[in-house]
């Protein structure tokens, strides 16, 4: 489909799927691909397997929703989107040298984003958020008048962000600042505008918009990071994890400073004492950026998906400055390494079990109050800053802050609040996120076939070809029409192809049929043709040899 196809009136005639998109093949040969986790998906395969199992043409509209655009129309155009060629965008996540190099262990500076100490107070800090380094701050700031990184050229670029193919990106574009791969949070995007929150979306924006000049490396890790992620973005752009980590006591780690409900320990080397309220940091110089060491120098937090693989005898909430993000492992996007964490609550281990099990969020009343306040900022703020300042937890200093505990942690919450708490289950709640399988549309067929097929014992004798489907108001607009009357086939001297997938025999094949000779013409196996359309591999072979050729 071209970028410039009207997406109304589109004719359907049947869907197949895979863990990353559903295929719909239009009347005419063509193809519409939705990627996974698109909120339009699953009303759309309600209203087009019925249908088309009927033997009809399903009629839908696409033009009534696009995240992109109405993201731009929420922003009044502070945030602006375009598709290009993946190839275009190279020279952004190309930024950054990400071999192994010694580094040296600096003494840690106070954050700059931090606000400044009180002045009542010799050591304490009063910042309630996850911060950058100074490291950071201070790239930032010599970024401002250097000469801009090569941006793409308006003849590469295209306004219609529909439809978008293998080889194509999503750019998000503020202030003049270029930032690919946004196809990967369109969820979260369609959450924002789903319940006009879309605050923290736009802050993460901006806060990646000023450090991908000197990181883009760093940011399309952290993209690819969250693309499967089962939490939402804070309201102040922070991203949300979990983190698993060992109990401890007083006792064994001589803690100097106030202990409030339980002290926890690092996993890794058990030297690093923590607590709900602590900020957790090291050097940025102390984390490898090497993508290809999956278990590396760094501090690591994770999404759902790892959890079961790496556990510890408790799992915290964290929140995390995307400033503070460094590097994602090739081989498992589950995990990032990062700078520094801020701890904003003990997960029960009721709600740690439910994790385990790959439970989501929303499905946990606690947890899904604890995931609220975080979103909202409404959680226990920094109260103590732990630095790591050598490798394997050594060097650890603990540093007070003035800042006061006024969470309200039995709160009632409004419903604003519980919608941004409970979305992200509804798109991305498995790996990969919501997906439509081979086989759910296999059984939608069947069941789409039942129905057909009892209708057809109960209708009258004669019934009108042309029928309109109601078209359920979540869902785009679908209509039917029948198919196309048969002609009589014009007479031709031309031989018969060879090419595999067309008939010779003349018979008349069913929808699922062709979709299987089309599949096998290309060059597809049975078995991905089977895993594709959920149809069994003997029956494929079946319609391959009677019909193919």
């Amino acid at each position: 489909m071209s970028d410039n196809e009207n997406l109304n009136g589109l004719r359907i005639v049947s869907a197949v799927a895979d863990k990353d998109k559903v295929v719909f093949y239009k009347d005419d040969g063509d193809t519409l691909i939705i990627r996974q986790g698109d909120p339009r998906l699953k009303g759309l395969l309600d209203q087009v397997i019925p249908i088309t199992t009927a033997g009809n043409v399903a009629v839908i509209s696409l033009e009534t929703f696009n995240v992109y655009e109405d993201f731009e129309k929420k922003t009044s155009g502070f945030v602006r989107f375009f598709k290009t060629a993946k190839s275009k965008m190279l020279h952004v996540f190309g930024m950054e040298d990400t071999s192994v190099k010694e580094v040296s262990l600096p003494v840690y500076s106070q954050p700059a984003s931090a606000p400044a100490p009180a002045a009542t107070s010799n050591t304490g800090y009063t910042n309630a958020a996850p911060v950058a380094s100074q490291t950071q701050t201070e790239s930032r700031k010599s970024d401002v008048g250097s000469t801009p990184k090569p941006q793409v050229k308006p003849e590469d670029m295209s306004t219609d962000t529909r439809n978008l193919k293998a080889d194509e990106t999503i750019v998000a574009v503020i202030d003049g600042i270029h930032i690919p791969g946004i196809e990967d949070i369109e969820h979260l995007i369609a959450h924002a505008l789903k319940n006009n929150s879309e605050i923290g979306v736009k802050n993460f924006l901006i806060r990646l918009s000023k450090m991908i000049d000197k990181r883009g490396h760093s940011v399309g890790d952290l993209l690819r990071f969250m693309q499967k992620g089962d939490l939402p973005i804070a309201d102040d752009g922070s991203i949300i994890a979990y983190k698993a980590l060992k109990l401890s006591s007083k006792a064994s780690h001589n803690y100097q400073f106030e202990k409030r409900d339980n002290l926890f320990v690092d996993i890794h080397s058990g030297n690093v004492p923590q607590q709900v309220g602590s900020y957790v940091h090291v050097r940025e110089e102390l984390v490898d950026k090497n993508r290809r060491n999956e278990c590396s120098n760094g501090l690591h937090i994770a999404r759902r998906g790892y959890l079961g693989g790496f556990r510890g005898d408790v799992c915290v909430l964290t929140k995390i400055a995307p400033e503070d993000v460094v590097t994602v492992p090739h081989g498992d996007p589950n995990k990032v390494r990062v700078m520094g964490y801020h701890i904003l609550g003990l997960i029960s281990n009721e709600a740690y079990q439910l994790l385990l099990q790959n439970k989501g969020a929303s499905s946990i009343p606690e947890l899904k109050s604890l995931l609220a306040d975080a979103i909202s900022g409404k959680h226990v703020p920094v109260l103590e800053k732990v630095e790591i300042g050598g490798g394997y937890g050594t060097k650890v200093t603990v540093t007070p802050t003035n800042a006061k505990d006024t969470s309200d942690r039995k709160r009632i919450l409004t419903k604003a609040e519980v919608a941004k708490a409970t979305h992200v289950d509804k798109t991305s709640d498995s790996e990969p996120a919501a997906p439509i399988l081979p086989k759910d549309i296999h059984k939608a067929k069947k069941k789409a076939a039942k129905s057909v097929k009892k209708a057809a014992a109960k209708a009258p004798a004669k019934t009108s070809d042309k029928k309109t489907a109601k078209p359920s108001k979540a869902a785009p607009k679908t209509s039917v029409t029948a198919p196309k009357a048969k002609t009589e086939p014009k007479k031709s001297n031309a031989k018969p192809s060879n090419k595999k997938g067309v008939d010779f025999k003349g018979a008349e094949l069913t929808v699922d049929q062709k979709n299987v000779l089309k599949l096998h013409s290309e060059g597809v196996t049975p078995t991905e043709i089977s895993k594709k359309t959920g149809i069994s591999r003997s029956t494929l072979s079946g319609w391959i040899k009677k019909y193919a050729k």
